[in-house]
Parts: structure tokens; C-alpha cells; sequence
């Protein structure tokens, strides 16, 4: 059977190169897509390092002991570690935080490697000598000059030191995002008492939360005092599972390869069921035709495999190569093409379960007729179902002749007509659904750059415990919004506030009760959602402290992307007493609820603050309301699940937030000042220059922070794009292979028809005639793969819309026109093209040669 199969390669010349063209496009579509969603997700790995550090667990509380054994584990890659100095109060409730620290852990803090954490100068190496980020240097108003001194009045040592400037560091992005003030001493011999931290990394990066577990276990460690780099721990899940993160997209490749090349294989047996019919006639076994058609298929992946390999490779670097030339000054490093051990194993297991497909279909074609009706072509069943159909295309009155024909021979063939439109079908669905993905990831960044404040140049903040009074006004924003090179400002205010609840309003409380035993929360505010304990109504039971902002108009319209429900009417919200409410959305909850509380539009809301000139930590803990607190009511016009901006201080984003038009925030607070300032500047002016203009400006109001955040943007948006280019190099692929695909189905498809379009032309059949009949045909499996591509195209969007639902911020469903429009377009020129392309083919052949065709 080996050799029949053979001779069945050599004959068959057309069907074999369509099939053999099948596989290597179907497991160059396997490769590629393995490929550059594996470097997608070290590209995001990348971006997620600089942003938040490349760490993989940080332990707090350790003494000398327990350095001692973090120093000696096996299972670490990368250590830094870092002993409590001092601190310098520049607010009551605002430090600088003074280290003795090795440059290891300064790395880990964020992506540098080797030295390149140093800006200028070097790494401290005596006592009187200190290292400090850029920025850091900027908000204690000092000038970042390698050499100069360093004046600092220590807390706990109640004593003031000058230090030597010897280095300057860059900025650490999740540091300077956080507003987080830190300065380096050298690291001591000695690690004295429990207040030394160790960042690590482990060798082995698909087992860190075990790892660090064990680790713990060692160290005596309470979970309390540890911080896992949770964003980055489940990007490296993502990379290193291939098999558990892509089954979807497997199980989809499976079915469309399986469709594509069957739906060519189909059309070949269909043809020689006949030679089949012999074989059984002479005393072959059904056994041994399986056998023939396992043997032909298993001959042509051997040589299919490898090349679609090759060629998915190729493919991948050539479309990844949009990224090659894409690099950042500083930390940032752009990854390259990810090839692993599971981009040369996968394609051969779903080429292995297509093979096996095929034979079973083969099978299960062959073991319904019997030798006579195979040697005569005779597959009576489907005949007797479209028989009816065949009269009533014939009675068309509407229809040529050559219509007729070719609706009738599309009808005889429905199974190869199947196979195309599925082919057709699936290929745009792929690429619209991949073009679907490509612009959530896209908004998904947009979004994530609001919630860690990369959405504007420049930034400025109130540090925390500022009073009531601080901030800037609106003349001060006037001027700077006037000065040359500004494009936009928005600003908003806040204020730390309570909001009064009863057991209704709480739809996650597993949420709030994680939440509460943070140390963070547990300690500092004694709870988030906290019982009343002075409370007389039900409808008051709770206490859930919040903060309430105020935004001016363009923040307003800015926060309409975030809207869930509701109205944002920003002329009514200036008049009257309404707010738009922000409900966390956490994708880990126990009950799976998609809001943590559950409010709707036309809600009444009441908001308790503090009427005092500071709103202090002592105050937090305190979980009843006295008398200094007034209370406001107001009506929920909106729902949102994001923020522009977030105070970084109290609850930070883990409440749920009120925001009022800063109209109403003046009035019903009191507060006039500003304490949160979003600036964009014009292209191509100079940032430092811009930079010190603004600081001109603010450089005496108490409490202010001017972050110039220009290059960190920068930077994020560059490892973003290099991730969204990966994704969309993906939506490439599918849609060059998918336009082959297509092109190879319809024209083998045609191929395969020769004989019956040689009839046609003998009995006097114009080459005129013969064109209009290819040209409906083509235009037939246009339209009705268009009718399909949009059908189940839209219901796959939705599917994944509510997969990513309660992944994303705030995902919409939105129907890809444009994709869909190229889809039907290049549906209609590619059919249209092939079967015309085809006819040109036949009509240059001699109708004898047509006749005896074998292929």
C-alpha cells in the first residue's frame, strides 16, 4: 500500500501540490502564530520589568540570620538587599527614605543591566558619600550636580548630615510613578536588627509563588512581610504555559486546518471513488484503502512539516521586523523573536490529529457504498436529496442556462462547495477576530496608562496629609496653561471621604475582607469597609471610606472612554448635585460578581468628610463619624470602572470613588485649590526646558511634586508597541495565509472539474459562456462566505468580548466595519480572480486534453 500511495503522489500531480501547499500553509500559520504570541508575551514581560521592577519577591523584616540564608539558597538567581537608615520628614506625613543598599537591588527595582542605573558619577562606596534618582533631587529642590552637597535633617537620629553627591541615578519608573522618595549609602558588612529587605529572583520561573513559599518557610517569614511582583509573576505564567493559554487558539488552527486540507483531500477521493471501487471489486480491504490514503498523507506532512516550519519562521521575523529597529535610550530593552521547542512540536501534533481526522472522514465516506456504486460514482443518497433541488434550480425562470449548470454542479459537489466556503469563511473570521483582540490590547494599554498616571508630560501632586488649603489655583493654572509650548491641562481635586452604606450596597464581601487584612489597610486605616459604630439607620450600617474627587470640564469629558452606565452632562453636573461613581471590577473574586458594590444610575449616595484643615492617619482609624464630619447627598448619573488619575495615598484605587464636576466639589467642600495637574505639551518643544518654566511657577507652593514623566511614557508606549506589533504581525499572517488558502481550494477545486468542463465546451459551449459560468461560481463563493464571515464573525467577537470582560478595563464591543469590509472585499477579488484566472486555463486547453484529464 506504501508504494500504491506513491504512485498516487506521482500521478495525481495537481492534487498532491494542493495538498502538500495546504499543510505547509497550515503549519506556517501554527508556527507563527506560537512564535509571535510568544514574543508578545516577552514583550510584555519587558514592559512590565521596566514599569514595576524585574524582582520577583521582596522580603521585609529580616535580620543578619535570614540574610545569611537568602545569600546561600540555591534556588535564587538574582539577590539585592537593603537595610532601613533614616528618613528625612518633608511633609508630616511625607519622607524620604534613606538605604543602605547594593546596586543589585537598585536593578531589581527596575530593568537596568549591568551599570546603566547610573546617570552620572558612581555608585557610593564610603559613608558620607550618597546616590540619588534625578527626580528625587528635583522635588528636594536640590540641583543634580555630581560633587555637590547634600544637606539632610535625619528623623530618627535627630541629627542633620551633609552628604557628598556621587551619583545620579535614573529614575526608577514604578518609584517615580508612586511618588516613592529613596536615596542610597552604601551597603554595610553588617545587616543590624529586623529592618532590612531583600528583592530576588528565582532560576526557575514557572514555580515562583512555590518557590517563594518555600523560601518563606526557611526564613520564618510571614506572608504579611512579603510582596510578590504579582503582574509579572502571571505574565511569566502566561509565557512559560503555552499549552494551557493557547488551547482556544489550538483547538481553532485544529478545526481550520483539518477544514482546509480535508476540503482539498475530499475533492480527490470524491474523484477516483471509482479506482477505490476497483480495488474492492478485486478483493482489496476497506482496511487497505485507509491504509493508502494514512501512507499519501503521512508521505506529503513529512515533506509539508518541515517547510511550513521554515516558512512560518521567515514569515514571523520578516512581519517582527517592523519592531528590529525600535530602541530607547536608557533601561529599556527591546525583546527579539521567541522561538521555542513548542513552535516545532506543536504543528506536528495538530498536523498528526488532522492526518488522523482525514482518515476517520475517509473512512466513514468509503464504508457507506458499495464496490458497484463506487465504480460508478454513485452516491445515490445525495443525489435523492438534491433531486428536489435540482428541479426547482432548473424550472429558474430568471436563470441562463449556464447558471443553471453551475448552480447544479456546485449542488452535485456540495461537500467540496462546503469545504471551500468553510475555508473561505474561517480564514476571515480568524483575521477579524485577531484584528478584534489587536484593538483591545490597544485600548487595554491606553487605559492602564490612566491608572498609573502615564496619560499626560508632565504631572504635579499634592503629597499626602496636605491640608485642605494647599494646592493650585485657578490663576496659577491660568498661567500655566499660558505658557509657550503647553498643548492641554486638566486638573482635579480631592478630598478623603466616607461613604455610607447599608448591607445592599456591598455585592462582593470578600473583596472588602481581603482587602482589610492588608497591612497596609489593616493598620493605617483599621479597615476600608468597616461597621458603624455609631450608626442609627440601616441604611448607614457600613462605612466604606473613599475618596471624592472634583474634575474640571476637560477631565470630565476625558472620563466619558470609562463610561459603564449613565449620562456624562457635564453642563448639568455643574448645577446640580450628581456623580459619577467608580466601582472596582476585580477579576479574582470569590463570587465571581463583576462590581465590588452595587450601585445603578438614579441612585441617592451619601458622602461624609472632614470639615477639619487636615485629614490625618489618626483620623482613618476612627470608624464612626463625629461631629467635624458633614454630609453630603448626591444622585448617580454614571458608572465608570476607571479613573484618569488616582490620589496615591488612602485608598488609592481600591474603593470605590465619587466625582463631582469641580464646580459642586468647590461648593460643597470648600476646597478651591487643585491637587492633581495633568499637563501635555506641543510636539517638538524641548521637556526640560517646559519643565522648568512650570517649575518656575510652583517652585514656593507648599507640598508640591512636578514629575516630568516624558521619558517614561515614551519608553511605555515603545514596549507596548513592540508587544502590539507582535499581535498584529499575527493578524498578518492569518490574513496572507487565509488569501492562499483560499486561492488553493478554489483553483484545485476547479482543477478537479476539468473533465466536466471539457464536456461542456464539446457539446458547444462558448469560451464566452464558459467564463460567465466561472465568474458566477466565483462570485457565489463570495457572497456566501461574506454572509458567514459576518455571522459567526460577530458571534465570535462577542464570545471573546465577554471572555475579556472581566479581564480588561472596560472593554467594548465593537464590530470591526473596516476589517469586515477588507474581508468581504478581498473574499469577493480573490474568488472572483481564482475561478477567472482558472478559465482563462481551461479555455488555452484542447478539449480532448480536457476530456481524458486525470487530475
Amino acid at each position: 500500500m506504501f508504494k500504491l500511495s506513491l504512485q498516487y503522489i506521482k500521478y495525481y500531480k495537481k492534487r498532491t501540490f494542493s495538498v502538500l501547499v495546504a499543510i505547509i500553509l497550515s503549519v506556517a500559520v501554527i508556527a507563527s502564530i506560537i512564535i509571535l504570541g510568544q514574543s508578545a508575551n516577552q514583550a510584555n514581560i519587558d514592559s512590565i520589568k521596566y514599569d514595576e521592577g524585574s524582582y520577583h519577591a521582596v522580603f521585609t523584616k529580616l535580620d543578619n540570620d535570614q540574610i545569611e540564608k537568602i545569600k546561600k539558597d540555591k534556588s535564587i538567581k538574582d539577590r539585592g538587599f537593603a537595610e532601613y537608615y533614616d528618613s528625612v520628614a518633608l511633609t508630616d506625613d511625607f519622607y524620604l527614605n534613606i538605604l543602605r543598599a547594593d546596586k543589585e537591588y537598585i536593578k531589581l527595582g527596575s530593568s537596568f543591566s549591568g551599570n546603566s542605573f547610573i546617570k552620572e558619577g558612581r555608585y557610593p562606596e564610603k559613608d558620607n558619600e550618597i546616590a540619588v534618582e534625578e527626580w528625587v533631587l528635583n522635588v528636594l529642590g536640590k540641583e543634580p550636580k555630581v560633587g555637590s552637597d547634600l544637606q539632610l535633617k535625619l528623623e530618627d537620629r535627630r541629627e542633620t548630615k551633609t552628604y557628598k553627591l556621587v551619583g545620579i541615578l535614573k529614575d526608577r519608573p514604578e518609584f517615580k510613578r508612586s511618588m516613592t522618595l529613596q536615596a542610597f549609602l552604601p551597603i554595610s558588612d553588617d545587616f543590624k536588627g529586623n529592618r532590612n529587605i531583600s528583592m530576588v529572583t528565582f532560576k526557575d520561573e514557572n514555580n515562583i509563588n512555590k518557590l517563594t513559599s518555600l523560601l518563606a518557610k526557611k526564613l520564618n517569614v510571614k506572608s504579611d512581610d512579603i510582596v510578590k511582583n504579582t503582574t509579572l509573576i502571571e505574565a511569566y505564567g502566561k509565557l512559560n504555559n503555552i499549552y494551557k493559554n493557547n488551547i482556544f487558539s489550538l483547538l481553532v488552527i485544529l478545526v481550520a486546518s483539518f477544514i482546509v486540507i480535508y476540503g482539498i483531500y475530499s475533492i480527490s477521493i470524491l474523484q477516483r471513488i471509482s479506482e477505490y471501487g476497483i480495488l474492492l471489486a478485486i478483493g482489496s480491504s476497506r482496511k487497505q484503502l485507509i491504509e493508502i490514503t494514512l501512507y499519501e498523507l503521512l508521505i506529503l506532512s513529512t515533506m509539508g512539516v518541515p517547510i511550513g516550519i521554515i516558512l512560518g519562521l521567515i514569515g514571523s521575523k520578516l512581519l517582527s521586523g517592523l519592531v528590529g529597529n525600535v530602541f530607547t535610550e536608557g533601561a529599556v530593552n527591546i525583546s527579539r523573536l521567541v522561538i521555542t521547542k513548542e513552535a516545532f512540536i506543536i504543528p506536528v501534533i495538530v498536523t498528526a490529529a488532522v492526518i488522523l481526522l482525514i482518515v476517520i472522514a475517509v473512512y466513514i465516506t468509503i464504508s457507506k457504498i458499495s464496490p458497484i456504486e463506487a465504480i460508478r460514482k454513485n452516491l445515490g443518497l445525495r443525489e435523492k436529496c438534491n433531486k428536489k433541488i435540482y428541479k426547482k434550480v432548473a424550472s429558474g425562470k430568471n436563470l441562463s442556462i449556464y447558471s443553471i449548470v453551475t448552480i447544479r454542479n456546485i449542488l452535485s459537489n456540495s461537500r467540496s462547495f462546503i469545504m471551500i466556503i468553510l475555508s473561505i469563511s474561517i480564514a476571515g473570521i480568524l483575521f477579524i477576530n485577531a484584528s478584534y483582540l489587536s484593538f483591545l490590547e490597544e485600548r487595554q494599554v491606553d487605559n492602564i496608562a490612566d491608572s498609573i498616571g502615564y496619560n499626560s508630560d508632565y504631572k504635579i501632586n499634592l503629597v499626602p496629609g496636605a491640608k485642605k488649603t494647599d494646592g493650585l489655583s485657578s490663576k496659577e493654572l491660568e498661567r500655566i496653561r499660558s505658557l509657550n509650548g503647553v498643548r492641554d491641562l486638566s486638573a482635579i481635586q480631592v478630598i478623603y471621604s466616607r461613604l455610607m452604606l447599608s448591607s445592599e450596597h456591598i455585592s462582593e464581601p470578600m473583596y472588602f475582607e481581603n482587602l482589610n487584612s492588608t497591612p497596609y489597610i489593616k493598620d493605617l486605616m483599621n479597615g476600608m469597609l468597616v461597621k458603624n459604630l455609631k450608626a442609627t439607620d440601616k441604611l448607614e450600617e457600613y462605612i466604606l471610606k473613599d475618596n471624592m474627587y472634583g474634575y474640571d470640564d476637560k477631565s470630565l469629558a476625558k472620563l466619558r472612554k470609562y463610561l459603564v452606565k449613565g449620562k456624562i452632562d457635564i453642563d448639568r453636573m455643574k448645577k446640580e448635585n450628581l456623580a459619577i461613581v467608580r466601582i472596582p471590577n476585580p477579576i479574582n473574586t470569590e463570587n465571581k460578581r463583576p462590581y465590588v458594590a452595587n450601585f445603578k444610575v438614579g441612585d441617592k449616595i451619601r458622602v461624609a468628610f472632614s470639615n477639619k484643615g487636615t485629614n490625618s492617619e489618626e483620623s482613618w482609624k476612627i470608624n464612626y463619624n463625629d461631629d467635624s464630619y458633614e454630609y453630603k447627598e448626591y444622585t448617580v448619573v454614571a458608572i465608570v470602572n476607571n479613573l484618569l488619575d488616582y490620589d496615591n495615598y488612602y485608598t488609592v484605587n481600591n474603593s470605590v470613588d465619587v466625582v463631582l464636576s469641580s464646580d459642586i466639589f468647590k461648593k460643597d467642600t470648600g476646597i478651591t485649590q487643585y491637587k492633581i495637574i495633568s499637563i501635555n505639551k506641543e510636539r517638538g518643544v524641548n521637556h526640560n526646558v517646559l519643565y522648568k518654566k512650570i517649575k518656575s511657577i510652583i517652585d514656593k507652593k507648599p507640598g508640591v511634586i512636578l514629575r516630568d514623566l516624558d521619558k517614561e511614557i515614551e519608553n511605555f508606549n515603545i514596549l507596548n508597541e513592540n508587544k502590539h506589533r507582535f499581535i498584529n504581525a499575527i493578524v498578518m499572517i492569518l490574513f496572507i495565509m487565509g488569501v492562499f488558502n483560499i486561492a488553493n481550494n478554489i483553483k484545485y477545486n476547479i482543477a478537479s472539474r476539468m473533465r466536466e468542463f471539457g464536456m461542456l465546451r464539446a457539446v458547444g459551449t462558448t469560451n464566452k459562456s464558459l467564463k460567465e459560468m466561472f465568474l458566477a461560481e466565483g462570485f457565489l463563493y463570495g457572497a456566501i462566505s461574506s454572509v458567514v464571515v459576518i455571522i459567526f464573525g460577530v458571534l465570535v467577537q462577542y464570545i471573546l468580548y465577554n471572555k475579556y470582560l472581566a479581564i480588561y478595563i472596560n472593554p467594548i464591543f465593537k464590530i470591526q466595519y473596516r476589517e469586515y469590509l477588507i474581508v468581504i472585499i478581498i473574499n469577493f477579488i480573490v474568488t472572483i480572480a481564482t475561478t477567472y484566472l482558472s478559465s482563462m486555463n481551461i479555455r488555452k486547453t484542447a478539449v480532448v486534453d480536457m476530456i481524458k484529464n486525470d487530475q
